[in-house]
């Protein structure tokens, strides 16, 4: 597709490193694309031992990334999540409410009611809520 856009306006792709730019005859073009599928394959072996090894960080209750997720405090390693006893209270009000069928303005409501506060020290709102739910934030066991 790029390509196809260079060559409409009259350019040429030139690498650095000259690997199959240096014309656009059949030779050039398949290195090119070789080259581009080489890069590509990279990228998705990297993706997935990215995800395979945060996958294994939440399995040992580690951290992935500087935001400890809501419902839970970083342990005194520094390194692990443990259960924050109020949050998880507030998890779980979240998900049976919404269990029950309540809406996500009718739990931030009775959140607010209840005297409860996002981490941040806000108001709840029906988008908090739905974050809560859509990470997937569990209850601890």
């Amino acid at each position: 597709m790029i390509e196809r856009l260079i060559a409409k306006r009259g350019a040429r792709l030139v690498s650095a490193a000259s690997e199959g730019t240096d014309s656009d005859d059949p030779a050039g073009v398949f290195m090119r694309r070789l080259i581009d599928s080489f890069a590509e394959y990279e990228r998705l072996i990297i993706a997935a031992r990215t995800r395979s090894a945060l996958a294994a960080k939440r399995r040992r209750g580690q951290r992935i990334s500087g935001a400890i997720p809501y419902g839970y405090r970083l342990g005194t390693d520094r390194r692990t999540l443990e259960p924050a006893g109020d949050e998880q209270q507030t998890i779980r009000l979240i998900h049976e409410r919404r269990a029950a069928g309540c809406t996500l303005q009718g739990i931030a409501d009775e959140l607010n009611e209840r005297g409860s506060r996002t981490r941040a020290g806000s108001l709840w709102r029906h988008q908090y809520v739905r974050s809560v739910l859509q990470r997937g934030d569990e209850v601890a066991a």
